[in-house]
């Protein structure tokens, strides 16, 4: 049920604004909105190809992993993320 959880597909900040604070602050304002609305905010990043910088992002700010999921007939896989909202 999609009052159960809240699911972020993408957020792209272009290169040369990286690392300014821009996604945790999108991240913020995102979880401020659904905290009370829903529990859980969900996301995925990739790990085959490794995408370091955004695991390291997403851990940094709090997500964990509850499993990995393979994607696009194996060639890829994706690392599956999960926030517990406070309400």
């Amino acid at each position: 049920s999609s009052d159960l959880f809240s699911y972020l597909d993408r957020i792209v900040v272009r290169e040369d604004l990286r690392n300014g604070g821009l996604g945790a602050a999108i991240y913020a304002e995102l979880e401020r909105r659904m905290a009370g609305v829903v529990p859980w905010l969900f996301c995925e990043v990739n790990v085959k190809p490794l995408n370091a910088a955004s695991l390291r992002f997403h851990h940094r700010i709090g997500f964990v992993e509850v499993g990995q999921q393979d994607t696009e007939r194996g060639t890829k896989r994706v690392s599956l993320l999960a926030k517990r909202l406070q309400p």
